[in-house]
């Protein structure tokens, strides 16, 4: 995101933008090609949105924000963000003369994917040494910030999905135990019963519970 004011100057506001502009993953996913996004934000509030998709375009007037922009492409929406000076509660004395001008903010949204194989382009993942497991991750980016952030969340979603694998082979080998189990108990219990049928077929009696029988049975005869 790049913000303007006339002609003087242009630069990346990246997590200090006024304006928070968002659409759907979803949607996103849907984009054929980058998404423009042009706003002119007026001191007191209103801002003038133009949407720009290959030869499509949408524009729009929204007295405040925060807003919502329906396209064909998918729906915007617009916020102040919470440091923005038109959500805080500064004086006029306290404002600077840049928030008392019309800001010019240009957003640009790209498909998920693209902008994933960009980074992954411009990424860089080697080993310390030949001896070690210790990796060092580098991204080029045209701002510090933002490449930072992109590193620390790719590392956050890699500890987790690894989690997810430990535990979804932690619980399937227990699946597998547990049906080994449910198995070798049947079997057992089938054992069992033929050998019990199989004895009384045969007059065997069981030599263990039977001998206090038979000693009482012989002392009864003495």
């Amino acid at each position: 995101m790049s913000r303007g004011l006339g002609d003087v100057y242009k630069r990346q506001i990246y997590k200090t933008s006024p304006v928070q502009v968002s659409l759907t993953p979803q949607e996103a996913d849907l984009l054929e090609e980058p998404m423009i996004v042009k706003m002119a934000l007026q001191p007191q509030g209103s801002m003038d949105v133009t949407v720009k998709i290959d030869d499509d375009e949408y524009q729009k007037h929204f007295e405040k924000l925060p807003a919502v922009f329906p396209t064909d492409k998918g729906t915007l929406a617009f916020f102040l963000t919470p440091d923005s000076v038109l959500s805080s509660k500064k004086t006029l004395e306290e404002t600077t003369d840049l928030e008392k001008t019309t800001r010019n903010i240009t957003a640009t949204i790209n498909k998920p994917l693209t902008v994933a194989k960009w980074c992954c382009k411009n990424m860089t993942i080697e080993p310390t040494s030949k001896t070690t497991s210790v990796a060092v991750i580098s991204l080029k980016n045209s701002n510090v910030q933002r490449g930072k952030d992109f590193i620390n969340k790719l590392l956050e979603m890699y500890n987790i999905n690894t989690n997810n694998d430990k535990n979804e082979v932690a619980q399937k080998t227990a699946e597998f135990i547990n049906e080994r189990i449910s198995i070798i108990s049947k079997e057992l219990g089938s054992t069992e019963k033929d050998l019990e049928s199989f004895k009384r077929g045969a007059g065997i009696t069981d030599l263990t519970s039977d001998a206090p029988v038979s000693y009482t049975h012989l002392r009864a005869h003495e």
